[in-house]
């Protein structure tokens, strides 16, 4: 299916407000599950719609994502085994974390051969949750009427994703409506994938650089300037380590 394909197509017995929930509200954070908006109304990093994400991916390969993900991306050449574990998180090594972003930074080239279209990176890659969309108000007793249970956290985590969120990555703003661009030692052209407890994956295209590390990076999702100054003291320091900016990345 595509991504604007019904995930109530997979069997899920949705509720009236949800009928029209697709793979992409999913992707992006704006599905309405277990919330009080309908699907694109609103924003909120929900962990119960992601777990819902997850199990509709696996309704759709008939397998666990693990199995499909390690078939389909095997050119990639993983050194470490799994991609994730039997919570479904990702959990893998630094290198083959690497490996995975490597592949999403050449939109989908691989080792010089194209191995998804590159017409799939031009339209998905980039910020489609709109900067004036507004945050749930569900702050308080989320319906999971489908028993799905969290990923890992909360549904309604915080109110930075309108400008900057789009299919699972993180974009360099803006914040909002604000026009504020939250990492401003970085390039604006810097992609994101904040794991939790600072598993991170920073990709810089303009530079042909990709950093994947564990480590104390500081916030980007948060408002307050504060908050997102210890990233942006580790974007100057790996900046200034930049000697000469490449546009060969393949």
């Amino acid at each position: 299916p595509s991504v604007d394909a019904r995930i109530a197509d997979q069997g899920w017995p949705l509720i009236a407000k949800d009928r029209t929930m697709t793979f992409a509200h999913l992707g992006n954070q704006v599905s309405g599950y277990a919330l009080a908006e309908p699907p694109g109304a609103a924003y909120a990093y929900n962990d119960i719609a992601l777990q819902l994400y997850v199990l509709s991916l696996e309704k759709v390969f008939g397998r666990p994502l693990n199995d499909a993900a390690m078939e389909h991306l095997a050119p990639l050449q993983f050194e470490d085994g799994s991609l994730f574990n039997r919570r479904r998180r990702v959990a893998t090594t630094a290198r083959d974390f690497a490996r995975l972003g490597w592949f999403w930074m050449n939109r989908g080239n691989w080792a010089g051969k194209q191995l998804l279209p590159k017409a799939y990176f031009d339209a998905y890659m980039r910020p489609w949750v709109p900067p004036d969309l507004p945050r749930s108000e569900t702050l308080s007793d989320p319906n999971d009427y489908l028993k799905i249970g969290s990923y890992g956290g909360g549904f309604n985590q915080g109110p930075v994703g309108p400008g900057m969120y789009g299919f699972n990555w993180w974009f360099n703003g803006p914040l909002g409506t604000t026009g504020v661009v939250p990492i401003h030692e970085a390039p604006r052209d810097m992609v994101m994938a904040l794991g939790a407890r600072g598993c991170y994956m920073i990709m810089l295209p303009s530079q042909g650089l990709l950093v994947a590390a564990q480590g104390r990076w500081g916030h980007v999702d948060e408002l307050d300037p504060a908050d997102r100054e210890h990233f942006n003291t580790a974007m100057k320091l790996l900046m200034s380590a930049i000697e000469e900016p490449t546009d060969n990345i393949v």
